[in-house]
């Protein structure tokens, strides 16, 4: 059926946009629907007009049967997409049963999905979650599920298609999705209850076996939250994000015995505002298992995610590094639920609820599965007790400056390698007396802190006064500290340093950097025989780099004026 789809595509290109397209498509499997019900007995209309569905209400035969009041079809529709319902409908309109729901089977697919959501925004569950979720219950006796944020439906009618939920129920805020999960679940020929209605602001008074949600990520949310039975959310902090706020929903849903999924962001899981949510699901026994999983298998986004699982009367936590568990069809990256079966058992590791509350209540797999510390022959040292650890400033072009100064200020732009290239500053204006507190020194070692890639590089040279702004932090050897500038920029760049470096980033694709967490970070120290040799062997690469780079600039040169020095003469 998938050839019959794309070539209704393909006919219909050019008409409207990809993804009104597809939508249409969908449209007219549900009318299509309800002509083999015989709800309506005509589909066709000469005119199509905005008033179609309107029109076709009125030829209803039965009112009661309807998934929903068809004149909410308008609402879904521009004049683009009702210009070529008719084209669509005469496409279907001899379309059995069973291939109706072929059709619309392959319409739910991840790819059709995802050219919906380019214009419609992110609003279904990748199929390989799906899969995850079910694999992790499948031997459980689960027949009633709870989807908040159920989007267009797809994780309801997966479960409905693969697994055959007796019960399934849905929270969706936008109108449009509800809209097209009740048609879609029709053609199916199954029932999938969804309230259009804030999940956050209702109460939900049944319990459910598995309760999931994909919750807008860094959701900002100001109200009260409706129904808190078990007290989970004796606080009010929730007005930055929504994140725990739905999962403590979804739990508040859950059976006795069920479980609860739920994906959240990297930084929801070890940032400081969450922290109270985080120790009351730990007080409360409720985290059974973290997933880390791989990163761009959400379509709308490329951030660090996790699938969470919670149920009841826990004493331990399982961290599963899933990261690798994926495949590329189509040239999209996908959870591979056939790989992450295979290898789960080696991925998985156990550790207690006190080493969590031990970590700050942190969930984040990183602190757990990967070795902290620097091995004792290094003879390891708080980087704070032998070096000063300096932030950037912060700079506003809006701010208004009552006495400003023109100076050069560094930026992760001017990082030469390992070496920092201060002539390539700009010029810019701050405020006088904050000068001296930003002023970069000869052998100050400059860190990204903020960033898709943390690096460092050393102030080898300066011959004018530069600052430094607020996505680099500075690391300046305290005097009379054993400790050599270029051996610690060696190990700020080393692969122990990045594995370190896991242990307290935060953010997702940006990465951050606390300065209280840098500073409290341990180096090594090594005798200065070590150091002096890891010196001198920078120095001398260093030298042989910049001499590569002259000779590279001059072969340029002589290539870019080849013709002018052979033909002018």
């Amino acid at each position: 059926m998938a050839k019959e789809l794309y070539e209704l595509i393909d006919e219909l290109r050019g008409t409207a946009q990809i993804e009104d397209t597809v939508e249409t498509i969908k449209i007219s499997c549900f009318l299509r629907k309800l002509q083999i019900n015989g709800l309506i007995k005509e589909i066709y209309f000469e005119n199509v007009n905005e008033s179609y569905f309107d029109c076709l209400y009125e030829n209803v035969a039965n009112v009661e049967h309807l998934p929903f009041d068809l004149r909410e079809l308008t609402s879904c529709f521009n004049l683009e997409s009702i210009s070529i319902l008719k084209q669509c409908i005469k496409e279907i309109t001899n379309y059995s049963n069973i291939e109706l729901i072929d059709l619309v089977k392959e319409l739910l697919s991840d790819d059709t999905n995802f050219m919906c959501s380019m214009k419609y925004r992110y609003n279904y569950t990748e199929d390989g979650i799906t899969k995850l979720v079910n694999y992790l219950v499948k031997d459980k006796n689960y027949n009633s599920v709870l989807d908040l944020c159920s989007g267009s439906g797809s994780f309801l009618i997966q479960n409905l298609l693969n697994e055959n939920r007796d019960k399934l129920v849905g929270y969706e805020l936008v109108t449009r999705d509800v809209v097209f999960s009740k048609m879609m679940a029709y053609v199916l020929d199954g029932n999938i209850e969804i309230h259009n209605k804030d999940v956050l602001q209702n109460t939900i008074e049944e319990k459910f076996d598995l309760c999931f949600t994909e919750c807008p990520l860094a959701l900002r949310y100001k109200q009260k939250i409706i129904e808190d039975p078990k007290g989970l959310l004796g606080f009010n902090h929730f007005g930055m994000r929504a994140d725990w706020a739905f999962v403590f929903k979804a739990i508040n849903a859950m059976n006795q015995n069920g479980k609860t999924f739920a994906i959240l962001s990297q930084n929801s899981l070890i940032n400081i505002p969450d922290m109270k949510s985080r120790q009351i699901i730990i007080e409360n026994k409720l985290l059974e298992k973290v997933i880390l999983m791989p990163q761009g298998t959400l379509k709308h986004t490329n951030v660090v995610y996790s699938l969470l699982v919670f149920s009841n009367n826990n004493d331990e936590v399982k961290f599963v590094d899933a990261r690798d568990c994926y495949k590329i069809e189509k040239r999209v990256k996908q959870f591979d639920v056939e790989a992450f079966k295979k290898v789960e058992s080696q991925l998985t590791s156990t550790f207690s609820y006190k080493e969590v509350e031990e970590k700050d209540y942190s969930f984040e797999l990183n602190r757990y599965l990967y070795e902290s510390g620097i091995p004792e022959n290094m003879n390891p040292v708080m980087l704070s007790d032998c070096a000063d650890v300096i932030g950037g400033y912060v700079y506003n072009t809006r701010k208004k400056i009552d006495s400003p100064v023109s100076v050069k200020m560094i930026k992760v732009e001017n990082f030469d390698g390992c070496v920092v290239d201060s002539a390539s500053a700009e010029e810019v204006e701050i405020e006088e007396s904050k000068v001296s507190n930003y002023l970069v020194q000869k052998g100050d070692i400059l860190l990204a802190s903020k960033g898709t890639v943390i690096r460092a590089a050393i102030v080898q040279n300066i011959d004018e006064p530069c600052i430094f702004n607020s996505n680099i932090n500075v690391i300046r050897v305290k005097e009379g500290t054993n400790l050599i500038p270029e051996f610690l920029l060696s190990y700020l760049n080393s692969d122990l340093w990045m594995k370190q470096l896991l242990l307290i980033q935060t953010g997702g694709i940006v990465k951050n950097i606390s300065l209280k967490a840098l500073r409290e970070m341990d180096v090594p120290m090594l005798d200065m025989d070590t150091q002096e040799v890891i010196e001198a062997r920078f120095n001398k690469l260093q030298q042989k780099l910049e001499e590569a780079k002259k000779a590279v600039a001059e072969y340029e040169n002589k290539i870019n004026g080849l013709f002018d020095m052979e033909v002018s003469d």
